[in-house]
């Protein structure tokens, strides 16, 4: 969970900040989905075979020209767990437990948003 780091001039999007850390080419091909809550992104990417999806935290500072990223995959169980519902239902199946617990925590805090007046 190192912090990727460089210059960064433009606009932080999300997307913008998935494409600093995988590169552009990467994230057109296999970004599927992402959501920003402050500091944080959420994003669903394909496997490199296309063939399943997994979860993805970003925690995101920036610092005048100066960007850091830190990448969080959902088997490693991240600690932020606001992701959007809408996220996770692109998600395959979990490849471990961390990752399972993850969802969990985030279907819940839906939950809970949901719930209050």
């Amino acid at each position: 969970m190192a912090w990727t780091s460089g210059d960064f001039d433009g606009r932080l999007t999300a997307r913008a900040a998935v494409a600093f850390v995988f590169g552009e080419e990467y994230t057109e091909r296999h970004l599927l989905d992402l959501a920003r809550d402050g500091e944080i992104v959420y994003a669903a990417l394909r496997s490199e075979d296309l063939q399943e999806a997994w979860g993805l935290v970003l925690v995101i500072k920036r610092e005048g020209k100066r960007l850091h990223v830190k990448r969080i995959s959902e088997d490693m169980g991240p600690y932020d767990d606001r992701c959007p519902k809408r996220i996770l239902d692109l998600l395959s199946e979990p490849s471990n437990e961390w990752a399972r617990d993850w969802r969990r925590r985030c279907l819940a805090r839906a939950a809970e948003s949901r719930a209050e007046p």
